[in-house]
């Protein structure tokens, strides 16, 4: 096998990573001279250009800045390079290869037992601190997680262009090897007859490559497989790179990619795209779970599961450019807003919301406070559905629990009277839930500012949060630098809800119950995890419409922060106690516990039923 020559692909433009790159993949391979490089180096500076050519086996075409065309022109120019090799692995210029790649890539390869065989997919992301390691550091001996390509739905307006996504898949799950069409073309291993026989379309850009990929590779005959490991690293923040970008490359991506579906069966149209007659464009919509022309996506499609048979033919998502669709949401889906009030402000959190809100008559509000009931002239007038008065020593949880029992069939929105929405929030959060399916709820980080600055924003960005430690028995989150939720079309799973803000379907609320006896940030904690547990996912939509303009946030006040749990002994307690009893507020069993500690970076011992604070 270590005869077997690897060429790897790199298409770079100004990528001051690009020699780590390389030098991690010599680095870590367990037969460094079968490796060889194909790269489009395009970059006016020469000094890295001069140290590529003194690698062995490696092959660079250079191109200054005001020469390049874009990532699939570069492509384009790699696959011209290969030779004899019998592999072809594509990346990108910011990558780290994991130790052994090169031998367990051709085994996983040849274990699928088709020679038509492609491993793609999105790969494990590379922080920034990675970045900073020795490239033999130890971080790097095993290999990250795996994914499977799924579809988010269709880009806004008309086009064709679907929103990528990959699911995480963990090293010991059984998902493996599952058939897909949708390839991550920075995590491309295949046989090189592949790149041989399907060449990138040098007359594109960026915007169309990996759907025009995913097409031509299907109707010349080439599977796509996922795999649930991952043999390199991507750097997906992009705050130090630079990017080329000509006039209109997105729109004349969006008309070719039309002429060529709308004329599927031309054989003119067809031979101007290289479209190969193994199978056809129709046969990949069907396999692929995908109808262009209603723009509808289907379960398969959207779980990435395409070959299975209960999920075939039905209906998941249609595109929200049919405006009729739309409406019909707006007029069946009414919203119901509960608010904890524990700043004595709620009229003015609902008369904000109202301000802001697209469609006022859907919306309703139930209401948690100390303060004296309004009158019922009042209540009419600010929406308010219900009003319920507690005493000052009821903690967020027992407030928030008895509100989500008067909930009825409609969207729910969770807030304490300190939030304020922007504009359109209604419309946003809706919409957005509703393309993430029905065992769904969105969270979104609530960013601190003043009336003035909510009043004038439309959004915020999101950020995703990690765990990065425990407070005795608590995780500790912090900002997630190594992901950057504008790289992502549709919204992010995540796996912690945040402080302030939900939006669910009230039979999520009802089905999943909050637990009245927890303090405030123990119900984070645990309610995120009980949502795993219950089979609901949670999902960060790119952007927040959600904001605090409260200078102290009364909710970590001792009066509330005074839970059952209080320590980890405590916790475990808790743990037993849901999962051996019939306690009203349990740990589901459609998902094993283990697994959503292992989503979130904490180790979890299955068998002693134990957190490891290491």
């Amino acid at each position: 096998m270590n005869e077997d020559k690897i060429i790897i692909e790199i298409a770079s433009y100004c990528d001051p990573e690009l020699l780590n790159t390389v030098n991690s993949a010599i680095i870590q391979a367990d037969f460094p001279d079968r490796v060889y490089f194909s790269i489009c180096y395009q970059d006016d500076e020469t000094e890295d250009l001069e140290k590529l050519k003194k690698i062995k086996n490696c092959k660079v075409k250079w191109l200054k800045i005001k020469e390049a065309k874009g990532v699939c022109y570069a492509r384009y120019l790699c696959d011209k390079m290969i030779d004899d090799e019998k592999y072809v692995f594509q990346v990108d210029s910011h990558m780290r290869f994991v130790k052994h790649w090169d031998t367990k890539m051709i085994e996983e390869l040849l274990s699928i037992n088709d020679p038509k065989a492609i491993i793609s997919f999105y790969p494990s992301t590379c922080t920034e601190e990675m970045l900073t390691l020795p490239l033999y550091d130890k971080t790097f001996d095993c290999p990250g997680t795996g994914g499977i390509m799924y579809v988010g739905g269709f880009h806004e307006g008309d086009t064709p262009f679907v929103k990528r996504l990959c699911q995480t898949v963990y090293n010991d799950e059984p998902k493996n090897h599952l058939r897909s069409v949708f390839i991550g073309a920075g995590n491309f291993f295949s046989f090189a007859d592949a790149h041989r026989e399907v060449r990138h379309n040098p007359d594109l850009f960026f915007y169309g490559d990996e759907l025009f990929m995913d097409i031509k590779l299907f109707t010349y005959g080439w599977n796509v497989y996922n795999s649930n490991q991952c043999y390199v690293f991507h750097q997906y923040n992009r705050k130090n790179r630079k990017f080329t970008q000509i006039d209109n490359a997105a729109d004349n991506e969006k008309n070719q990619l039309i002429e060529l579906l709308q004329h599927k069966n031309n054989k003119a149209i067809l031979k101007k795209y290289d479209i190969g007659n193994v199978r056809t464009i129709d046969e990949f919509e069907k396999f692929a779970g995908i109808d262009f022309k209603n723009r509808i996506i289907y379960m398969n499609a959207e779980t990435g599961e395409l070959e299975n048979k209960d999920q075939i033919g039905k209906i998941s998502y249609i595109s929200n450019k049919e405006s009729k669709y739309k409406k019909q949401i707006k007029k069946k889906n009414p919203i119901e807003v509960l608010i904890v009030d524990l700043f004595e402000d709620y009229e003015e959190c609902i008369t904000k919301c109202l301000e802001k809100t697209a469609h006022k008559d859907r919306v309703k509000f139930i209401v948690g406070s100390t303060m004296k009931a309004p009158t019922k002239d009042k209540q009419k007038e600010l929406n308010i559905k219900k009003f319920i008065k507690y005493d000052k020593d009821k903690r967020y949880c027992e407030i928030l629990s008895e509100l989500s029992e008067n909930t009825s069939n409609c969207f729910v929105a969770v807030v304490d009277s300190s939030v304020r929405f922007t504009k359109g929030w209604d419309n946003y959060y809706s919409e957005n839930l509703i393309k993430c399916g029905k065992n769904a709820v969105l969270t979104s980080w609530v960013w601190k500012s003043t009336e003035e600055e909510i009043s004038a924003l439309g959004s915020y960005i999101n950020i995703e949060m990690k765990v990065t430690g425990f407070n005795n028995y608590l995780p500790i989150l912090e900002y997630n630098d190594s992901i950057n939720i504008l790289d992502y079309n549709a919204p992010y799973q995540t796996y912690i809800i945040y402080d302030g803000f939900i939006f669910t379907y009230s039979n999520i609320i009802k089905k999943v119950k909050v637990d009245p006896n927890l303090s405030y940030q123990e119900h984070l904690y645990l309610y995120s995890l009980r949502l795993w547990t219950n089979g609901i996912d949670v999902y960060l939509p790119i952007s927040s419409f959600v904001a605090r303009c409260k200078d102290e946030y009364q909710l970590n006040t001792d009066n509330n922060n005074t839970g059952v749990v209080c320590s980890l002994s405590g916790l475990r307690n808790y743990y037993s106690k849901t999962i051996e009893s019939n306690y009203p507020y349990d740990v589901g069993n459609e998902r094993p516990l283990w697994t959503w500690y292992k989503k979130i970076n904490i180790n979890y011992d299955e068998n002693e039923k134990d957190i490891k604070q290491d």
